[in-house]
């Protein structure tokens, strides 16, 4: 009985380990109504998804592409244009990083600004804001960081937790576009393994062990 019992309650708490993201990421895709884009916006920073192995930017990774250059052009109106960074690395049969293909993508539907940079040492969220964190102004001013709904508080943790700040959160999806509840359902698993590895990449790190001995933990 006593077995019966604690396997209940570890069955529980694994539950609700899994459900509180989970359901956090179903109200992002959607309930939530994102904020207005701050006027003195710093930089932005856009998160890739994956590419096909001939390198074209399609899907997600497109969407979220052309979602960061829009929102480049519409601050641009009305004051210096921010900073933007395509955060993606290479795996798999990519052709190139992610983050170099985005740049190129950006550019090719005309995005002039000197300050679009690439960061292409990422594979992972965790990584995508601990790597894109030193490419990016320390003036105080908000970061915007854009990605589909469903994986924003997963990034919003990921980038607090590397230090930036302010953040403003940008759904490269419309509101009422079709929901991939297999990716709401990942969330749930990936946002506690992200806190598990976050932690002890902090504790490796305070122990004395170099970021590049320990960015692999990230992966």
């Amino acid at each position: 009985m006593g077995v019966t019992r604690a396997l209940r309650r570890l069955a529980i708490l694994i539950f609700v380990i899994w459900a509180l993201p989970a359901a956090t990421a179903a109200y992002f895709a959607t309930l939530w109504t994102p904020p207005a884009i701050p006027e003195d916006l710093g930089a932005v920073v856009v998160l890739s998804a994956g590419v096909p192995p001939d390198g074209r930017i399609l899907g997600q990774t497109k969407a979220r592409t052309e979602t960061g250059v829009a929102l480049v052009a519409a601050v641009a109106e009305g004051a210096a244009a921010p900073a933007i960074i395509f955060s993606g690395g290479r795996g798999g049969m990519d052709p190139a990083a992610k983050g170099t293909l985005m740049l190129d993508h950006a550019r090719a539907m005309g995005l002039s600004t000197d300050r679009a940079r690439a960061e292409t040492g990422s594979h992972s969220t965790l990584q995508n804001a601990l790597l894109s964190a030193p490419l990016l102004p320390r003036d105080g001013r908000p970061v915007a960081i854009v990605t589909h709904r469903y994986h924003l508080p997963r990034s919003w943790a990921s980038f607090r937790w590397a230090g930036v700040r302010p953040l403003v959160l940008v759904p490269a999806d419309p509101a009422g576009a079709p929901v991939e509840w297999r990716d709401i359902a990942m969330e749930g698993i990936k946002l506690p393994v992200n806190a598990a590895r976050a932690l002890l990449f902090d504790v490796l790190e305070a122990l004395g062990l170099s970021v590049d001995a320990t960015l692999p933990l990230l992966d």
